[in-house]
């Protein structure tokens, strides 16, 4: 009995849609689209890219979260065949999280993670939600300044959150009633 209430809320919600979008960014172009399971390995490709070697996500990880039915959105920046850059937000009737967030190196400091992420900042004031939340590594002084420059607050620290390096993460937060 309890399987078939399961199988069958699972499979009655709706899944979050979104329409592939053509995005231009100076001279760049690119498609903003829905991430699938075969973006997986360039999202780890990035993460090793962005953190000596390592992936602080592991494939299984990403399917967890890929496979989240509901309230749930995680998108892929493509340029040709290759992603450059990817976002993962949840949301509940109050907040939403931004879950993990890169940009492979060739492409950073051109203006693409400010416009992703205020992408999703906007997507989330439609949800509607009162408050974007995110973790930063405290030692990612470039990260934090971009998320100040978006107008994201300073959290509380978290001690020993990324389970790869032991590393303490900075809970940040933007209060979109104020935005």
């Amino acid at each position: 009995m309890w399987k078939k209430f399961k199988n069958w809320t699972t499979n009655n919600f709706d899944i979050v849609k979104f329409d592939p979008e053509i995005v231009r960014l100076g001279t760049q172009i690119f498609t903003l689209r829905k991430a699938t399971s075969l973006d997986i390995n360039q999202f780890l490709l990035i993460e090793k890219e962005n953190y000596q070697g390592k992936t602080p996500w592991d494939y299984s990880a990403f399917i967890r979260e890929l496979n989240r039915r509901q309230f749930s959105l995680y998108l892929s920046l493509v340029q040709g065949n290759q992603i450059i850059a990817f976002i993962g937000l949840n949301w509940n009737s109050k907040e939403a999280h931004i879950t993990n967030f890169a940009i492979s190196r060739t492409k950073q400091h051109q203006g693409i993670g400010k416009w992703l992420l205020q992408f999703v900042i906007d997507y989330a004031k439609k949800i509607p939600v009162f408050r974007v939340t995110l973790e930063v590594s405290v030692d990612n002084e470039i990260a934090i300044k971009l998320y100040h420059s978006l107008s994201f607050k300073d959290g509380r620290i978290k001690k020993f959150y990324y389970s790869f390096n032991h590393g303490d993460a900075m809970n940040m937060y933007l209060d979109l009633e104020q935005s």
